[in-house]
């Protein structure tokens, strides 16, 4: 069974042909708790009807016994698939992709340590991955701020050589102050601001 959890893990996070987004995955696991109640019912049916059987005499104790060792197990999964889809559940999303599908697998990795032997390094390295991304991001905003800085600086400079061209009654120059005016004009209607 630990092999089953593992490979369904795995296939969750590595192996999947269609890929999940974030939200999917929360979905996935809200399912589950219509699933677990599925699948205990059709447990107490099992049992129900083991029990009628050997009462009958039809299987022996130890088919019996048996089924009780399966259903066990079954619950011992259970709870753990459980810990896993509630762990998923309550990641709260934050819109990008990336780190969300982090925060989900650091769950689901913290959810799964009655299984998983490798909680510590996957953690680890998820942890690792966290803090580069979270690195990435801030230079690109870092970037971002500082073309919007070269944007502003930009754009006073022209306001203030038109506020000086202005005032120049020389055709030469009213007609470039023209042109700048309708270019700029051009270019917010093609950017649609």
């Amino acid at each position: 069974m630990k092999k089953l959890m593992l490979c369904i893990v795995l296939l969750l996070v590595c192996g999947c042909e269609e890929s999940f987004t974030p939200e999917q995955m929360q979905a996935l696991a809200a399912q589950n708790e219509v699933l677990q109640k599925e699948l205990d019912k059709v447990q107490a049916v099992a049992a129900a009807v083991a029990a009628e059987i050997e009462a009958a005499g039809i299987v022996d104790e130890a088919a019996v016994d048996r089924l009780a060792k399966v259903n066990e197990e079954i619950d011992r999964v259970q709870a753990q698939v459980d810990a896993i889809a509630r762990a998923l559940k309550g990641v709260p999303l934050t819109g990008d992709a990336a780190q969300d599908f982090i925060s989900q697998f650091q769950a689901v990795n913290t959810a799964s340590a009655g299984v998983n032997p490798y909680v510590v390094p996957i953690g680890a390295g998820l942890s690792g991955l966290s803090i580069i991304l979270g690195w990435l991001a801030k230079r690109q905003r870092d970037e971002a701020a500082r073309q919007h800085l070269k944007y502003q600086a930009h754009k006073q400079g022209v306001e203030k050589t038109m506020k000086e061209c202005s005032s120049s009654s020389d055709s030469g120059v009213v007609a470039v102050e023209s042109q700048l005016y309708n270019n700029i004009g051009a270019a917010r209607d093609s950017l649609g601001v």
